[in-house]
């Protein structure tokens, strides 16, 4: 049960981080670094982020982005499968 806890709390700050990355690149302000998103991804956070890319169409074309998100959710997916077995 911790486990969906904690994806909740990292996809919610995942899906903020993300969503003022884009926010800053279409204002010009500040941005938030490509390593802090993938961080946040890797800690589960990955399927706020590849629906938002989606959705508002950023980080679609960085090569890192369109890989590791959909990997890092299907992992996340199964190491959540395999707790609840």
């Amino acid at each position: 049960m911790w486990i969906l806890y904690w994806l909740a709390v990292v996809n919610g700050t995942a899906g903020i981080f993300f969503f003022l990355d884009k926010k800053r690149a279409v204002s010009g302000g500040r941005r938030v670094r490509e390593r802090t998103l993938l961080l946040l991804a890797a800690a589960g956070g990955a399927p706020a982020e590849w629906i938002l890319a989606n959705m508002i169409r950023h980080k679609t074309k960085k090569a890192s982005f369109r890989l590791l998100l959909p990997l890092l959710t299907l992992v996340w997916a199964a190491a959540v499968w395999y707790i609840w077995q």
